[in-house]
């Protein structure tokens, strides 16, 4: 019996050809969720299209897993799902209600091949059941009015993940990254207490301490460097030697210094 796995998620190590070119645009919504559309595109040697690929879909940066959320394994013969593997991070792709929708607007912007905002009007003969089309349709004339992305320097890992360390002293530390065209467009740092407890449940909800608010905030601003100077590392050495309490950022920024080695390592 052969088994296949289905939707695997690779928007990542996709060969940046010179021709080759990403306008994207993302929505953060609730609980870890990015929303997000990229409009892809390449040029022939006369600088004209040849052929626009469009990705509407959502990944969570936030947590490592989702009940339901799980990568089925087909029997190849039957056709049948047999069984399921726990993905890196969850994405909308694997939530088998959603996915017919996803599918369904790949095909329908495939075969308009729509290089301009569009209006409501324009979306008329595609039939959703589960995605509103009032988020894809600003979602797109989002991206579409962008300029194109200057490729970064992650252009080598998979476009979304997240990373976690082991736990320790009632704590562990993760990362979820969003990278578009090698540039790292959304992160969410995370504490995480005994496996359940979000640091940023707590703050949300106005239960976190003082020390917990003041790691938070720290946080807060390491996710801002990392954006602004585009690098996981970069800019915010000085936290490194930061510790509140039993919590310490060295741990952070060895998780970080992993995602940047592998990030910058090409082969």
């Amino acid at each position: 019996m052969l088994f296949l796995i289905t939707a695997c998620k690779d928007s990542s190590k996709k060969r940046i050809a010179f021709n080759y070119f990403v306008k994207s645009a993302t929505e953060e919504k609730e609980d870890g969720w990015v929303y997000f559309f990229n409009y892809e595109y390449t040029l022939d040697n006369n600088g004209q299209l040849e052929k626009a690929y469009y990705n509407f879909g959502g990944d969570n940066l936030k947590h490592k897993h989702i009940e339901g959320l799980d990568i089925p394994i087909i029997d190849e013969q039957t056709g049948r799902i047999i069984d399921y593997a726990t993905s890196s991070f969850p994405y909308l792709l694997l939530n088998q209600d959603i996915k017919p929708d996803l599918l369904e607007i790949q095909r329908f912007f495939f075969m308009k091949q729509f290089v301009v905002p569009i209006e409501m009007a324009d979306l008329e003969e595609l039939v959703l059941k589960t995605i509103n089309k009032e988020e894809v349709l600003e979602l797109f004339n989002e991206a579409i009015g962008k300029d194109r992305l200057t490729q970064g320097n992650y252009a080598h890992i998979p476009g979304a993940d997240i990373k976690q360390e082991e736990i320790l002293s009632g704590y562990q530390w993760q990362v979820g990254y969003f990278i578009s065209y090698g540039n790292i467009v959304h992160i969410r740092i995370e504490l995480i207490y005994d496996e359940t407890n979000y640091i940023s449940d707590l703050v949300e909800k106005n239960e976190a301490n003082e020390s917990q608010f003041e790691i938070y905030e720290n946080i807060i601003n390491i996710e801002k460097d990392i954006i602004e100077n585009q690098s996981f590392i970069s800019g915010i050495e000085g936290y490194k030697d930061l510790s509140i309490g039993n919590i310490r950022f060295e741990r952070l920024f060895n998780l970080l210094e992993d995602l940047e080695s592998r990030g910058l390592n090409v082969d």
